[in-house]
């Protein structure tokens, strides 16, 4: 399928008014790194005479100051999450995989935005078939498609669905 379009890929391009990427703060990135510093200045200078005690807040320190930079730097040059504007909220990606037996029925019930009976299925042995659903908490929007794994990729194995809280609000094509 030449034309085919998976979820992960247009999320943004699909005409959904109000959806954004938007990247998190960085504040808590940096009050993270900032603490770890903290801690690590300290190791030197408030414990002194006490080794191991000056040994055990600059390994906090060190590993704090790394987990917050790490975190920083994935807050500033990343390409950013769902967010859905009315409701105020970023949107959660899940992933369920199942059986190939099991594809039909995984097709019903993204094709009738029933995630409730989707997530009943028994998981699968394989990841043959992966729905992928991106929802808001509030279920005010849900974005559901269907994957199937051939050698070495996922193929779209159903269109993308667009639901909002009335239910089904249409199938999804690139504006």
């Amino acid at each position: 399928m030449e034309n085919e379009i998976i979820i992960d890929e247009a999320l943004y391009d699909l005409g959904i008014d109000g959806m954004e990427p938007r990247k998190k703060s960085p504040v808590l990135s940096a009050g993270i790194t900032a603490l770890g510093i903290i801690l690590l200045v300290l190791s030197f200078t408030a414990v002194k005479g006490h080794p191991d005690l000056a040994s055990g807040v600059m390994l906090c320190g060190v590993l704090i100051t790394v987990a917050g930079a790490i975190r920083l730097a994935m807050d500033i040059s990343g390409k950013g999450k769902p967010y859905y504007k009315p409701t105020d909220e970023f949107l959660k990606r899940y992933e369920l995989m199942f059986d190939p037996d099991q594809k039909a029925n995984v097709l019903k019930y993204v094709e009738d935005g029933d995630f409730e009976s989707l997530v009943d299925i028994k998981p699968g042995e394989t990841s043959a078939i992966k729905a992928v659903i991106y929802k808001t908490g509030g279920n005010d929007l849900a974005i559901a498609q269907v994957l199937q794994y051939v050698p070495h990729t996922y193929r779209a194995a159903g269109e993308i669905k667009v639901f909002g809280k009335g239910g089904f609000i249409r199938s999804a094509k690139l504006c």
